[in-house]
């Protein structure tokens, strides 16, 4: 018997998770780096990690932590799950690296198209569950009030509304047809749409929405893309946006502006080469207009980037070529103590992660997510 096979029998996976349970949040943080750990040593096909994708595991995870009485455990269970996800990802390329080995179990890769039956365990027991995450988007276990500098008292997005979008945007990665029909008749993307505008404080939130908005038409096919567009009625939402922020030119502009308007960028390009949907979104009145707007802003936008150019650094500024020696002890010093730190998940505190900067790659850098709350207001 093999140590994860032993490790399988004693139950360890099913202990673990129950250390992201009520009474355990001093350690949930530790929990979720431990899983994600055993995930990332763990090959696929192996006995640790055929427990992790069973349907049982995904479904005690579930049950842990969408518990009203343990709120706090919801968004590190959730890292943990996307972690899957996202595992359950890279293991059904079809072009594995050369240099694994070649006898070492594979994952079978369902058929994209097939019924949801087919479909990982992880993703099923998500499937069942949807409509409670449509309702943690509008009413998460965890809320944040913000008072900013003006006194305005308002919610944060919030890790728990975060961690959900970052779920759909691997699920979207993973392209299977039969869970992006159940995203599409769930209320999830109009959800989703009128976030951006009850937080218009949060650029995480925008830009996760503009993320899953593209992505979701991008890999769709014809009949969800018209869906899309007539469920949402993003297309007149986006032009009625436009129409109430040039009412008032005294108001500043919003933060989610520019968001909205890649938005209709993107969906302008989809259009171009899908000629049903140029001919859908032609009929709503102002949108060619707005995307006449927003092409010549783009343009604009990129003859400046070209134009400028970059002065170079004078030659007496160069800096030395060598180190003092007690610099380099410590600098040696700093990065032995910051590796030690990079190993922690970030989500320890439950500050919000509202700001005025964009943030590309949300788990390129966790560091950037944990802004305080002096930060947050004045940002805001």
């Amino acid at each position: 018997v093999t140590t994860q096979q032993w490790l399988v029998d004693m139950g360890f996976v099913e202990k673990v998770i129950a250390k992201l349970g009520k009474g355990y949040e001093d350690i949930h943080a530790d929990v979720a780096q431990a899983m994600v750990d055993m995930m990332v040593a763990a090959p696929w096909g192996s006995p640790l990690m055929n427990r992790m994708v069973a349907e049982e595991t995904s479904k005690l995870l579930f049950k842990t932590i969408m518990n009203q009485d343990n709120p706090k455990a919801f968004k590190y269970g959730m890292k943990v799950f996307n972690k899957l996800l996202r595992g359950l990802s890279v293991a059904q390329e079809e072009h594995p690296d050369s240099d694994e080995d070649e006898d070492k179990p594979r994952f079978t890769k369902p058929d994209p198209i097939g019924p949801l039956e087919q479909l990982p365990a992880p993703v099923q027991v998500f499937a069942v569950h949807l409509d409670q995450f449509c309702a943690l988007l509008k009413a998460p276990m965890c809320k944040i009030n913000i008072l900013d500098q003006s006194l305005f008292n308002y919610e944060a997005f919030g890790f728990d509304r975060m961690v959900i979008l970052e779920m759909v945007d691997v699920l979207l990665d993973l392209n299977y047809m039969a869970i992006n029909k159940a995203l599409l008749n769930s209320p999830l993307f109009n959800i989703a749409l009128d976030m951006i505008f009850e937080f218009g404080h949060s650029n995480f939130c925008h830009r996760s929405t503009e993320i899953i908005f593209v992505k979701f038409l991008e890999n769709s096919g014809q009949e969800a893309q018209l869906a899309f567009l007539q469920k949402t009625g993003i297309a007149q939402k986006l032009v009625e946006a436009e129409k109430d922020q040039t009412k008032d030119n005294n108001k500043p502009i919003p933060l989610f502006k520019p968001y909205l308007h890649r938005i209709v960028n993107s969906i302008g390009d989809i259009a171009e080469r899908c000629t049903y949907l140029k001919a859908v979104l032609d009929e709503v009145e102002g949108w060619n207009d707005l995307l006449a707007l927003v092409k010549e802003e783009r343009k604009k936008l990129e003859t400046a980037s070209a134009g400028v150019k970059v002065e170079e650094e004078p030659a007496f500024f160069q800096p030395p070529s060598l180190l003092d020696p007690t610099d380099n002890e410590t600098s040696d010093a700093y990065e032995e103590g910051r590796d030690d730190d990079d190993e922690d998940l970030g989500l320890e505190d439950d500050q919000d992660m509202d700001s005025a900067n964009d943030a590309d790659d949300y788990d390129a850098d966790q560091a950037e997510i944990l802004l305080t709350k002096q930060e947050i207001e004045a940002s805001a």
